[in-house]
C-alpha cells in the first residue's frame, strides 16, 4: 500500500512516501520553497526513486491549522493526485502531525500559532504512553499565558521545542 503524506501548513513544506510502512522518501523543502514547487519536487523524487504515480493508493494531508496559503495549495495538489490516479484523500490535523513526530516520555504540548494579532496559538494536548502518542484534549486556540504548564513538552511549529521545570 503506497501512502504519499504532504505537510503544507508551515513554512517548511514537507512530504514523504511510504510503502507497507516503510519509508521510502522523506523530504523537508527548503524555508525559500513554497507550496507552488510542491509539484516539482514531488515529480522528481518519485522519478529519482523509480516510483510511478499510480503507485499511490492514499494521499494524507495536513488540513491545518496553519498557512491558509500552504494549505489551499497542499489540498489542490493532494485532490489533483487523487483525481488523476484513482487515490484516496485522508486528511490529518496539523497539530496531531508535529505531535507524533516527537517521541518524549513527557506529555506533549502540540502549538501552531494563529495570524492574529493576539499572541495567540492553536493547540492541543497529547499524552505519551510506551511510544504512542494519544490526543487527550479537543483543539483549542488561547493565549500563551493560559496554555503553559508544568511536566509538558511543547512543540510550537513543530521546530521550537519548550520544557517548563517545576518552579
Amino acid at each position: 500500500m503506497g501512502i504519499l503524506l504532504i505537510e503544507s501548513s508551515s513554512e517548511k513544506i514537507e512530504f514523504g512516501y511510504a510503502v507497507e510502512q516503510e519509508i521510502i522518501i522523506n523530504e523537508k523543502l527548503d524555508i525559500n520553497c513554497n507550496a507552488d514547487t510542491l509539484t516539482y519536487f514531488l515529480k522528481r523524487s518519485f522519478e529519482n526513486n523509480n516510483i510511478k504515480f499510480g503507485e499511490i493508493e492514499f494521499v494524507s494531508l495536513s488540513n491545518g491549522p496553519g498557512s491558509f496559503t500552504g494549505l489551499r495549495i497542499g489540498s489542490a495538489i493532494a485532490k489533483g493526485i487523487c483525481f488523476t490516479t484513482g487515490s484516496k484523500l485522508i486528511e490529518i490535523s496539523t497539530l496531531d502531525i508535529i505531535a507524533g513526530k516527537y517521541k518524549s516520555k513527557k506529555n506533549i504540548i502540540s502549538l501552531v500559532t494563529s495570524n492574529s494579532r493576539l499572541s495567540e496559538f492553536y493547540y492541543c494536548e497529547y499524552s505519551v504512553n510506551d511510544d504512542k502518542v494519544k490526543r487527550i484534549s479537543e483543539y483549542k486556540i488561547d493565549c500563551a499565558e493560559k496554555i503553559f504548564k508544568q511536566d509538558f513538552i511543547y512543540l510550537i511549529n513543530e521546530d521550537l521545542k519548550i520544557e517548563i521545570s517545576p518552579e
